[in-house]
């Protein structure tokens, strides 16, 4: 599996972890090691590939899967 690396806020991890823990299958593997700190902290991220031109199906089953993620996440304090 291929990792990439970057430093996130904290409401970025934390967002990332939920999902994470969710098992959302369009949102990359994260590994998270600090939820706490408030400065800007390293996670590592599966590498989710080259970015295709998409067809309009693609573009239909991508805009339902982030409708769902969203109206499940509905409220939750960190997520803008």
């Amino acid at each position: 599996m291929r990792l990439v690396t970057k430093n996130a806020i904290l409401y970025e991890r934390q967002t990332l972890a939920l999902l994470n823990a969710q098992a959302h299958p369009n949102v990359p593997w994260t590994y998270i090691e600090d939820f706490e700190s408030n400065k800007s902290s390293l996670l590592s991220q599966q590498y989710a590939g080259l970015r295709l031109p998409l067809s309009t199906e693609h573009i239909a089953t991508v805009a339902k899967a982030l409708a769902t993620t969203h109206a499940m996440n509905c409220g939750a304090p960190y997520l803008p």
